[in-house]
C-alpha cells in the first residue's frame, strides 16, 4: 500500500453574531492553522487539523474524505 503524506496550512475566517444585521467587519477573525494529511488511494484520508485562536489552540482529527 503506497501511503501519501501532506501538509495543508490555511486560515479561517469567521464571526459570531445573533442575527444577519450584527454582522459587520469587525467581527470577522482570521485564525492560522495547519493540517496533517494521511491519503491511502484511493479510499482512505484520515486528517489531524490544529488552528490557532485567541483561546488557544484547537485540534479536529477525522477519518475519511472532507466532503
Amino acid at each position: 500500500m503506497n501511503i501519501d503524506w501532506e501538509i495543508a496550512p490555511f486560515l479561517d475566517l469567521g464571526a459570531v453574531a445573533r442575527n444577519l444585521l450584527d454582522v459587520t467587519t469587525k467581527n470577522f477573525v482570521v485564525n492560522p492553522g495547519v493540517g496533517f494529511r494521511a491519503v491511502a488511494r484511493p479510499n482512505v484520508v484520515s486528517r489531524v487539523d490544529v488552528g490557532f485562536g485567541n483561546e488557544g489552540p484547537a485540534t479536529f482529527a477525522t477519518l475519511g474524505y472532507p466532503f
